[in-house]
Order: C-alpha cells, then structure tokens, then sequence
C-alpha cells in the first residue's frame, strides 16, 4: 500500500479549485487502497477559512490532514512518503517551494501540478514584492520544475504554453481535473430563488469582476428586471460591493457568501446560465460543473477556458476584459436557451469525459511508473 503525501499553500478541504480538486483526489485514491495524507502551511486564504478542525485530523473518508509547522516536520513526512505530489500555483508561496527544496535536498522524485498560469503572477502575492525578491523566487521556481527529479502535470493543455513562457522547455502531462458526479448531483435545493446570471467563486479583480459589472450596466437597459447571483468570498469582494452601490446596482446583484462544494449544483439549477470572465484561467471548475448541469456558460477568451468549452462548441466565448461583448453573449443567450436536448448532450460529453474514475487511472499510472 503506497502511501501518498499531497502538500499546497490553501485549506484543506474546501475552498478554491486547487484545495477541492486534491481532496477529492485523495478520497478516491484512499478508496482504491492508497494511504493518503495532504499537509498545508495554511488553513485560510483569500475565499475561505477553516476553523472547524484542530490538526492533524483524519476525516470519515480516511484521508489525513495537517497544517505543517516546520521545514523539519515537512522534511520528515516526505522521507516517509512513497510519492510525493506538490500542488503549486504562481503564487509560488512558502509549502510548495519548501517541499520542492527539499525533495531536491534528499534527491526524491516529486511531481507538481501546476494549477494556474504564468499570467496570474500580477495578480499574486508576487505583485508586491520587490523586483529583486520576485526575480529569485521565480528563479527557484524554474529550477525546481526543470529538475530531473521532477514530473510536471498540468490541469489543462494551455500550462505547456505557460511554462514556454517563463523559458521552461519541458513537457507536461495534462490530467484534467475531474468529478465523482454522482457525489455532486445529490443535493438539490428548491428553495433557491431563480435568477438570470450567476458566477460563482473567488471575487477579484483577476476574476474579471469589472468586466462583469460593466456588463450588467450595460444589460439592465435592455433588461430592467435583471437578476444577477454572485457567490463567494475574495480579496477584492468589498471594492467590488462599493462599485455596485456606487452604480446604484444592489436591486439586480444579490452577493452571498462562499458556499461549500457540494451545495453549488442547487445553485447551477436555479440560473439561466453562468458567467465566468477570467483575466487569467488555467481551467475553472465551476464552468465543468455548470456544464455538467445543464447549465449554459459564457466565458472569456482565456487559456484553459477556451480548452474546457472547446472553443465555442459547448459554450459561449466573449473577448476577455470586453464589457460589450460580454453583455451581448449573455442577452443572446438569455434570449435564445439551449435545447433541452443539447444541454442533455452537453452535460453526458462533461461527465464522460471528466469523471473521477477517468482521472484515477491516469493518476495511478502516473504513480505506480514511479
């Protein structure tokens, strides 16, 4: 029985796509008959936090979760792990660096997936720092991925592209993330008022929050009785309710806070489509899901977006930053819904494809070549 370490930078269980996605990895690897654990340097970030456990803890699907206090104790979990599995963004923070250090110290295979794009670096806690301090993180950074030690995985195709960009030459295998969609399909909820649009996740500006405002400005004069839905919590959530007031727009925007995983379907079915107009996008869960619904997307014009729509086939693209162009997709869409039968088509090509069983066997081969 392998045991499998997972470390990342974000709380444990829910939050963004990176703490969801590894959970939910880690209980159908545990399942399969791996011993997993995943350790953190952090239980908050900018869309949740936790306070509900006290660490180390093991959940009721066997999974071990810790909050990683020393380089000492992580240097320690990874001599006994058999694979080593770093989730990395380009925030490039404090676990992942450290666990790359480290597996390079000791000489100890590790694979990283990348969870996002070179183009999220302005948009990350490196946009502070001094140039100085940037340029040696991200040379670490580049060192430790072109390490023969280590694999690279990337969420979607438009990754290889990224590590182009930063002067990485190396090839990445892409395993898509992926859902145990009977698990998500369970809970309904009747009681949620339907709406027009709704967006759900973290609410900052690299999100695209003011393209989306700008739009519903703009739609609300075609459309006065506009119903617009935003969940979630963000570093930019109280400029982004100022910007709303200040346009005098509180009647059509309705902000509710971070909503866990397994309730966002009951939202999905109660909105005429979703909206997600990423400046920067590595995949986006939330549109695979909203697909999987039965739910139309509109979505920007960016990196593994354009993937996961397949281009325009299976949802609706609009040039990223473009208010206007925003506005007219969502009011073609309004005005003109999906077939019954082409969402059904839709959202049976999604579940197919990205199902859990899917990425378990990619992930196993991926490990037991090791």
């Amino acid at each position: 029985m392998k045991k499998i370490l997972y470390i990342h930078d974000y709380p444990l269980m829910e939050g963004g796509g990176v703490e969801i996605q590894t959970y939910n990895d880690s209980v159908a690897l545990t399942k399969a008959g791996f011993t997993v654990s995943i350790i953190s340097s952090r239980k908050s970030s900018e869309t949740r936090t936790d306070t509900r456990h006290t660490y180390p803890f093991t959940t009721a699907d066997g999974v071990t979760l810790d909050i990683c206090a020393s380089t000492d104790s992580m240097t320690n979990s990874i001599i006994d792990a058999d694979i080593v599995h770093i989730h990395a963004t380009y925030s490039m923070r404090p676990a992942m660096m450290s666990a790359m250090k480290i597996c390079n110290q000791i000489q100890k295979k590790y694979f990283v997936t990348l969870h996002t794009n070179s183009s999220h670096i302005p948009f990350s806690r490196l946009a502070d720092m001094p140039l100085l301090e940037k340029d040696i993180i991200l040379d670490d950074f580049k060192r430790y991925l072109s390490s023969d030690l280590c694999t690279i995985v990337g969420v979607s195709q438009s990754i290889q592209a990224s590590l182009s960009d930063i002067g990485i030459t190396k090839e990445c295998c892409v395993i898509y993330n992926a859902k145990d969609w009977n698990s998500f399909f369970e809970y309904e909820n009747t009681q949620i008022s339907k709406v027009d649009v709704t967006y759900i996740g973290e609410i900052s500006w690299m999100k695209g929050m003011h393209t989306l405002i700008s739009a519903i400005t703009i739609l609300i004069e075609q459309k006065p009785d506009l119903k617009v839905r935003i969940i979630g919590n963000g570093q930019d959530k109280k400029q982004v309710i100022a910007l709303v007031q200040a346009l005098g727009l509180e009647t059509h925007i309705e902000f509710i806070e971070y909503t866990e995983n397994k309730y966002v379907y009951a939202y999905l079915q109660n909105t005429s489509l979703l909206v997600q107009p990423s400046l920067s996008e590595s995949w986006g869960n939330i549109v695979m899901e909203a697909l999987a619904a039965k739910t139309a997307v509109v979505v920007s014009k960016t990196e593994g977006l354009v993937e996961l729509v397949e281009d325009g086939k299976i949802g609706d693209l609009f040039e990223k930053g473009n208010a206007a162009d925003l506005a007219k997709k969502i009011q073609d869409r309004l005005d003109n819904p999906l077939s019954t039968a082409e969402s059904d088509r839709v959202s049976a090509y999604i579940t197919n494809k990205y199902s859990m069983q899917n990425r378990l066997e990619q992930m196993k081969k991926l490990y037991l070549a090791q």
